[in-house]
């Protein structure tokens, strides 16, 4: 029984290394957008623009829906791998389709361009303050050496642990 459950936890702690491990390179390569995950795209605030509402070093995940408001926090792309998260404050009907006008709430003026829905990754669903710094020390590489050396060390330590309880046993059995 205690081997079954040792091998259990040997595999729950090599599936978290292997998230981790993944989920780090993604974020190394990846610009202001983290990965998605359970069709929610994850990002980090950069900027004030947002304040109050959001602050730089938030973590937020948007969703994509097809209905946009008035007051809505949309995230969208104006160039490749350049995201921006702002309020749409109006929406335009121009050229036969919906465009919205933007916003970043601590801003004086509106956004210089027109948002087309092509160009929204999603609305904002929820956020998480400050988590998003987190994730960019991790895209040091430095604080990725010490966080992928702590890992191994957890599980070399884990199986010398078992090493020592097994002898232990062992030599309590022959006593």
């Amino acid at each position: 029984m205690k081997q079954h459950i040792s091998f259990l936890l040997n595999i729950v702690l090599i599936s978290f290394i292997l998230v981790v491990v993944i989920f780090l390179i993604s974020t190394l390569f990846a610009k202001d957008r983290l990965p998605s995950f359970l069709n929610y795209s994850i990002f980090v605030v950069e900027t004030g623009s947002m304040e109050p509402e959001l602050s730089p070093g938030d973590m937020i995940f948007v969703k994509r829906t097809e209905l946009f408001t008035v007051d809505d926090i949309i995230t969208y792309e104006i160039s490749p791998n350049t995201f921006v998260t702002h309020r749409i404050i109006d929406i335009v009907n121009q050229e036969g389709s919906q465009k919205y006008e933007t916003k970043g709430d601590a801003n004086n003026t509106s956004d210089d361009q027109l948002v087309t829905s092509d160009q929204i990754v999603g609305k904002l669903q929820f956020s998480l303050p400050r988590i998003g710094k987190f994730f960019h020390l991790l895209k040091r590489p430095f604080s990725l050496f010490i966080l992928s050396f702590s890992i191994l060390l957890i599980f070399f330590l884990n199986k010398y642990t078992q090493l020592i309880l097994n002898k232990i046993k062992k030599t309590k059995g022959d006593e």
